[in-house]
């Protein structure tokens, strides 16, 4: 964040103000934006995988960015909370280093829900989508995460067997171990490593299940 340039005039408490609402507005907006891009680039998985209509695509979409409207209610009265507690006893001089120590994760990891759980989307899942349709999607989401969670498995195994050399038995033995460990934590993961709640452009397997049609 640029240090302010307030002239010759001297720091009044309403520029410490100014400062700290600008610096929320810019995370406000980088995840707005983050989370939209990977909403919007799930509607349109949908319609790539499903041979989806025009029309329908356009309400996924529509969809989409009421689940994130809905997503950043919820996040931004309470990350605001969370920075300002966070940020007490600040002043002029010193609040810029404060905010830019403030490790992003903080600003992930505060959510009540993933945004394609919100009723918004998941009606509209519901709605464009057939049975048929979401199963073919879902069935392609899966494999896509299952690849993704062995190459992550494959590269810590990697790491870990330069550091340790490990034989073949103890190898296949951390590779099963690493799989239970990716699979069951994988949203936290990408939580913490990533500027988005963990969609990362695809629909959630768990999150986007049949229930969808009751």
């Amino acid at each position: 964040m640029a240090k302010p340039d307030f002239g010759t005039r001297k720091p009044e408490p309403e520029d410490l103000e100014q400062m700290v609402s600008s610096f929320l507005y810019e995370k406000s907006l980088a995840r707005q934006t983050n989370l939209m891009n990977a909403m919007v680039t799930a509607a349109e998985d949908a319609a790539r995988v499903t041979g989806l209509a025009p029309d329908r695509v356009a309400r996924l979409r529509t969809a989409a960015r009421g689940a994130v409207e809905a997503a950043m209610d919820e996040w931004r009265p309470t990350v605001d909370s969370v920075v300002r507690a966070r940020l007490q006893g600040a002043t002029v001089q010193d609040v810029g280093q404060r905010m830019t120590s403030i490790d992003s994760y903080y600003f992930n990891m505060y959510r009540s829900r993933k945004t394609e759980d919100y009723p918004v989307w998941q009606k509209a899942i519901k709605t464009e989508l057939s049975p048929e349709q979401f199963n073919k999607w879902e069935g392609e989401q899966k494999a896509r995460q299952d690849f993704q969670n062995e190459a992550v498995a494959a590269f810590v195994l990697a790491e870990f067997d330069r550091k340790v050399l490990l034989n073949g038995e103890q190898s296949e033995a951390l590779k099963l171990k690493l799989a239970v460990v990716i699979r069951d934590y994988q949203p936290d993961l990408a939580n913490y490593f990533s500027g988005s709640d963990g969609v990362h452009g695809t629909c959630n397997t768990t999150a986007c299940s049949s229930r969808s049609w009751g």
